[in-house]
């Protein structure tokens, strides 16, 4: 659907950047990339990406399988994370969202606001999230 350049990560047949900001759109373009043009007046990533899904399904007209979300402040994101995430949607097709997690190391990771912390089902089901320390 956007880019082919997806070498990395086999599970990914395509990969767009999703921004409001155009001299992101216009370096990702130039170098070869796929970018959409988005709405500045986002508060999550997640309203972010679903218009440019929504522009992108349409300009292909066809609806994507699974979404992988990647946040320009998660650079230690790697191809294998993105293919556990995935695999776990491919081998469970109820599966509507997958988040990753890991255990906290530190009492640093702990207080830091920019950590979020999920609290979870003894199967592992998220019940919330909070950048705050949960008690």
């Amino acid at each position: 659907m956007c880019n082919h350049r997806y070498d990395l990560c086999h599970r990914i047949d395509a990969t767009c950047a999703a921004t409001c900001d155009r001299e992101t759109y216009d370096y990702i373009v130039h170098r070869g990339g796929k970018a959409v043009m988005t709405a500045d007046t986002h508060e999550r990533c997640t309203d972010r990406t679903a218009e440019a899904l929504l522009k992108i399904e349409a300009e292909n007209d066809r609806k994507a399988d699974i979404v992988v979300m990647v946040q320009r402040d998660e650079p230690m994101v790697t191809p294998e994370m993105i293919e556990i995430a995935v695999d776990a949607m491919i081998a469970n097709p109820d599966i509507q969202v997958v988040n990753l997690m890991a255990a906290m190391k530190t009492d640093e990771e702990f207080e830091d606001s920019n950590e979020v912390k999920v609290v979870v089902e003894l199967n592992g089901d998220a019940l919330y999230f909070s950048r705050e320390p949960i008690p």
